[in-house]
């Protein structure tokens, strides 16, 4: 299926797991070397990037445009793609180009309504096609209450060809990463190196009894022979643990240092090099032929270690599975369409990658390092009120319903707590209007009440006259 640009989604969720024992550094300073190593690890792929002209010119265009962007007032770039015509997204891209080198997640489904399944993380994948998993975590000894994320310990970075070249390293040769169909949540990308054409295949799919340590990742690489003499297709897979450790491996099986399973292959005369840390396939193709690999990575090492790699017809199966349940989703909301194929691709990505960085009635804010964990009442409260627009209110009631104790409740809040109370009611008067049910209300009656008569005595508190006039917020708003 053709491929399109790629649509990110910067919400992620993350919750307390059980799983084998974390690397060795899981509580360490935020600020300290771990968090840094992972930083370089991932930005050192960007600087090997060779970029098409196009590309270039696209960044050198849309670098000047950056401040104006973030510090102009009344949105300069709106009002001037707005003078040139009628909106569009390639009238919005010509004035501000998308980036080039970007990442997205991948990750399942889990019901809003059941709860949710730890670890609630979801995999990494980069620009490249490389895949980060088994998020580490640390603290300040400034806020130690407050756990943050310092990166991912299991990072899978593929190379191709007899020179080990980075996956998507050559611009000119690359497709960049999109999602399949233009908005499912399964990730492509094709390669070219040395007469044979690299295709990479990405999903993520929930635990099943023999897969059980959280989401599993599915990858396939397809390799075509493109040229009119045989050739070899290589793929190399570089194991890099951010802990340090090292991994071993036999019959298509990496393990890490204390025999939880990281990674399957299905090629089982895969070879690997303990040196370089990098499991490598090879396979002869005359011209025109396709061979294929299909590898899995459990998003926490696999402590039993007894998953099995998929075999052609098994990846094929679980691959329909997922890309069907993930239409009949979207096929169950709203239904829009608009002139533009793109603008139809986004919202639709957008949609479905809600439903994969929820974990259950957890709907979360960020991504990656940033905001991982945290519940924001007013954000986070919208984004679910724009579900319920779109048609999935009963997502929208779960969400908003495990939303409540973070709005009202500082104990169960931490940190985050914002001091909003009146963004419950708020979001239960929104999403009535939305619905026209009252679950949300009706589960949450005595909280909801608690806090109306919290927010009357508060106001009662202000009706004080001091100019001799009753002010204009008398009895309804603080007086700031």
């Amino acid at each position: 299926m053709p491929l399109r640009p790629l649509v990110l989604v910067t919400f992620a969720a993350a919750l307390a797991l059980t799983r084998v024992p974390p690397p060795r550094a899981g509580q360490e300073d935020v600020t300290a070397p771990l968090r840094q190593k992972y930083l370089a690890l991932t930005r050192g792929w960007a600087h090997e990037a060779v970029l098409t002209a196009a590309e270039r010119q696209a960044m050198e265009r849309g670098r000047p445009r950056e401040r104006l962007m973030t510090d102009g007032l009344d949105d300069p770039l709106g009002r001037e793609m707005l003078a040139r015509g009628e909106p569009s997204f390639d009238a919005f891209a010509s004035l501000y180009p998308g980036k080039v080198l970007d990442r997205t997640v991948l990750g399942s489904y889990s019901d809003p309504r059941a709860p949710a399944v730890a670890p609630g993380e979801e995999f990494v994948i980069w620009w490249n096609g490389a895949i980060s998993a088994n998020l580490v975590k640390g603290t300040s000894p400034a806020a130690p209450a407050r756990t943050q994320a310092l990166g991912d310990n299991t990072n899978i970075l593929f190379r191709v060809g007899p020179d080990a070249d980075m996956f998507g390293r050559i611009g000119d040769r690359y497709s960049r990463i999109g999602y399949e169909d233009g908005y499912l949540p399964i990730v492509q990308a094709t390669y070219e190196d040395d007469g044979v054409r690299y295709r990479e295949t990405a999903f993520a799919a929930p635990p099943t009894p023999e897969r059980h340590a959280g989401d599993t990742a599915y990858v396939r690489f397809e390799f075509t022979n493109v040229s009119k003499a045989a050739r070899t297709a290589e793929l190399h897979a570089d194991v890099i643990l951010l802990d340090g450790s090292r991994a071993s491996a036999s019959g298509g099986r990496v393990l890490d240092a204390s025999g939880a399973l990281l990674m399957t292959a299905s090629d089982g005369d895969a070879s690997f090099d303990v040196q370089r840390q990098r499991l490598t396939h090879r396979v002869r193709l005359a011209p025109g032929t396709t061979a294929s690999v299909w590898i899995t990575i459990p998003y926490v090492p696999d402590a039993a270690g007894s998953a099995a790699a998929p075999t052609a017809a098994e990846y094929q199966q679980i691959y329909e599975r997922i890309r069907r349940s993930w239409t009949d989703l979207l096929s169950s909301g709203m239904t829009i369409a608009v002139p533009e194929a793109r603008v139809n691709d986004m919202w639709r990505a957008l949609v479905l990658q809600n439903f994969v960085l929820a974990d259950g009635p957890r709907f979360t804010y960020g991504s990656g390092l940033v905001y991982n964990d945290s519940t924001y009442p007013f954000e986070n409260g919208f984004a679910a009120l724009t579900m319920a627009r779109y048609g999935f209110a009963d997502a929208a009631d779960a969400w908003l319903s495990h939303l409540i104790p973070a709005s009202v409740d500082p104990q169960k809040a931490g940190w985050r707590y914002q001091n909003r109370r009146a963004i419950p009611l708020h979001l239960l008067y929104n999403e009535y209007l939305l619905t026209g049910r009252a679950a949300y209300f009706d589960a949450h009656r005595e909280e909801l009440f608690r806090v109306a008569d919290e927010i009357i005595a508060d106001r009662h508190g202000t009706m004080t006259a001091t100019t001799g006039e009753r002010p204009w917020h008398w009895g309804l708003l603080p007086p700031a």
